[in-house]
């Protein structure tokens, strides 16, 4: 398989781009932290063109799938997993947060979709695109409503192109529940609290953990190996297309 994947640096797009190299998939990472895709790179030469880019940027956007299709000789599968969260109370929500977290969580992964399922179809092959989306849009939570509004729209985008798309094209997410990333250690401050230092971060984080633990009858958050366990699954699940795999410990009972 010929996969090009976003927000590999770290996190659940990193863990994915690792076990399509372990299985032998040959793949293009996209990321913003050059160093980090390097690294990936010469993990596995033979296998990883890395592509330092940001997905929010038109100038840089447009020509990743080019550049991946074009490097890998073809393009079978996109993996859109580059996501931010800002949390912020409803009421003190402004434009720039809610456009920050359109542009990253949806509107890239709707022109990344476009631009894949457009290569895809002029080489006549079939492929898959599978996005990352979140318990929080049936599940909410206090703060994430940006948040939890740029996932929903990547929920019904996915079952939208399933339909279009089909019968070349599959089009599946994953909505996990809290895993363990550094988006999911974000300090979740108060209204006006001042951030924490020293100990004091470190006591603070360390409840916050717990407590989100505490929401999984599983008693735990999930791994990014995890989710990209299931990601490969919907990449070979040949007869599912239009699927949203939630993967969450629980938190959705």
């Amino acid at each position: 398989m010929k996969a090009l994947v976003t927000g590999a640096s770290r996190g659940i797009g990193r863990a994915t781009a690792e076990a399509l190299i372990a299985r032998g998939d040959e793949i293009a990472v996209v990321g913003r932290d050059e160093e980090a895709l390097i690294a990936l790179a010469h993990s596995a030469p033979k296998q990883v063109t890395a592509i330092v880019g940001d997905v929010t940027r038109a100038s840089e956007r447009d020509a990743m799938v080019s550049r991946a299709s074009d490097a890998m000789g073809g393009l079978d599968a996109l993996i859109c997993a580059a996501g931010i969260a800002r949390h912020q109370p409803f009421v003190e929500a402004n434009e720039d947060t809610l456009r920050q977290t359109f542009e990253v969580n949806a509107f890239a992964p709707f022109l990344l979709a476009r631009d894949a399922a457009r290569a895809m179809t002029a080489a006549s092959t079939s492929g898959v695109i599978v996005f990352l989306t979140s318990t929080l849009v049936d599940r909410p939570a206090p703060s994430t409503a940006a948040y939890a509004a740029s996932k929903g729209s990547l929920t019904a985008l996915t079952r939208a192109l399933a339909l279009e798309l089909a019968p070349d094209i599959r089009v599946a997410a994953v909505s996990p529940g809290l895993v363990d990333t550094a988006m999911a250690r974000q300090l979740r401050l108060e209204p006006g609290e001042e951030l924490p230092t020293g100990q004091a971060l470190r006591a603070r984080m360390g409840r916050q953990l717990e407590d989100m633990k505490a929401l999984h009858p599983l008693g735990r958050l999930g791994t990014p190996s995890e989710v990209a366990s299931a990601i490969l699954y919907l990449l070979d699940a040949s007869w599912s297309t239009g699927t949203v795999l939630t993967l969450d410990g629980g938190l959705s009972l």
